[in-house]
């Protein structure tokens, strides 16, 4: 497993072109490599070994927030100047699930503010959502504490709230409502080998390889797998030896791209343990 649960943000339609893959992690289902599998596997390299889809932020350009939510999860659009920097998505966490529909648009809003603060703090911006009670609610009357607290956070913002029709809203609806698991990708070449280098005399990497060798049901190991070129994973995330410098690269690689655009170390941190143990 890589970086696609990062990079499944740049990347349109990302969802549907790794569906063929992600449909093999569903509880039961028999785990087949099929045609429709590999060619899905040979479009999404394509994909993300290209150039980036997206545009780069112009600091002086007009942004634009488009979101949507639905009972699967939240989704959210920047654009610039009517084109897109940015796909955003999550699925719903647990308390979210009963939330009332008025409510869970609220969430994809402060959610879209909240990973695009670097972008939209200090700027006048234009947010459009399909849920036409949302451009009312700082003037309603009865709001329960997590709505304020919500319209508190929203505050800090300078933005106008503008109603689309729904089917309009195609990008943020579709990123909405797909499931939010990583396709399967490979590493870079060089990097999986320096990966494979250290692993070799990695005493935790030797003793989680050799348990579930032993039994791969420990329960102990419950998330962790072995991939078949000897990568450690843990719930999709890629194990990197203890040791300065791979883990040092791996910071400089989210430090240094360009497109992220340096949104502070604790949000750097939280997209790198996304991503790796």
């Amino acid at each position: 497993m890589g970086l696609a649960g990062y990079y499944q943000k740049f990347v349109k339609d990302f969802s549907r072109l790794a569906g063929p893959i992600t449909s093999l992690q569903k509880k039961g289902k028999k785990f087949v490599w099929d045609k429709k599998c590999e060619e899905a596997f040979k479009e999404l390299k394509g994909r993300l070994t290209s150039a980036l889809v997206l545009k780069i932020m112009d600091p002086n350009g007009n942004f634009s927030v488009v979101t949507d939510a639905s009972g699967e999860g939240l989704g959210g659009v920047l654009l610039q100047d009517g084109h897109v920097v940015a796909f955003e998505s999550r699925k719903l966490r647990v308390h979210e699930v009963n939330y009332a529909p008025h409510d869970l648009e609220l969430v994809a809003i402060v959610h879209a503010l909240q990973v695009w603060r670097h972008y939209l703090l200090g700027k006048p911006f234009e947010l459009k959502t399909d849920h036409l009670g949302l451009k009312y609610i700082f003037t309603q009357p009865n709001l329960n504490a997590r709505q304020r607290r919500w319209l508190e956070f929203l505050a800090n913002y300078d933005f106008d709230i503008n109603y689309i029709k729904g089917k309009e809203n195609r990008v943020a609806d579709a990123l909405s409502h797909r499931k939010h698991i990583a396709a399967i990708i490979t590493l870079r070449t060089q990097f999986k080998d320096e990966v494979k280098n250290e692993l070799t005399n990695d005493p935790y990497y030797n003793h989680v390889k050799t348990s579930l060798e032993k039994d791969p049901r420990d329960k102990r190991y419950d998330g962790f797998k072995l991939e078949t070129d000897g990568i450690l994973c843990y719930n999709n995330r890629i194990y990197v030896p203890e040791g300065k410098e791979l883990r040092n690269k791996v910071m400089r690689e989210f430090h240094d791209a360009p497109y992220l655009g340096h949104p502070g170390v604790t949000k750097m941190m939280a997209d790198i343990k996304n991503q790796y143990f």
